[in-house]
């Protein structure tokens, strides 16, 4: 039992000394606040992952040519407060998200362009979210 106890400890130690791995990064070290970026499109998905959701939406170019762009939302949590739900945006919808670019120009893992989101509206003029990690939101509610 005694051996059991000491495994337990050092697995334990081993967990908690990665945690620092795990922190979260700074709105500054992934996104430029000088490039602020407004893009039309159509919602494509929203993932309510923590540690932020992320809305993706197809964008099309003058070309026809579709590029997914993928904005970093609050958390799951920080969203309901401002009463966003789960099916507040719905993929199929147009929107127009205002935000900012990562810096140089960073894609995903899926090659989608990576942004930080500041406001999404719809085209009815709701504003669904208001908010970014750089802390610059508009008047904090349930949008408009």
């Amino acid at each position: 039992m005694t051996r059991y106890r000491a495994g337990m400890a050092v697995a334990l130690i081993l967990l908690l000394s990665t945690a620092p791995a795990f922190a979260h990064h700074s709105f500054a070290a992934e996104y430029d606040q000088t490039k602020p970026v407004t893009v039309k499109g159509t919602v494509n998905k929203v993932a309510w992952v923590n540690p932020h959701a992320y809305l993706y939406i197809d964008v099309k170019d003058d070309k026809g040519k579709v590029t997914v762009w993928a904005f970093e939302l609050l958390s799951p949590n920080a969203l309901a407060r401002q009463g966003w739900g789960a099916k507040s945006l719905l993929p199929g919808q147009e929107v127009t998200v205002d935000g900012y670019a990562a810096k140089d120009g960073q894609t995903l893992h899926d090659g989608s362009v990576h942004a930080n989101s500041r406001m999404v509206t719809t085209t009815d003029g709701k504003k669904v979210y208001i908010g970014s990690s750089l802390g610059d939101t508009a008047p904090a509610g349930r949008g408009q």
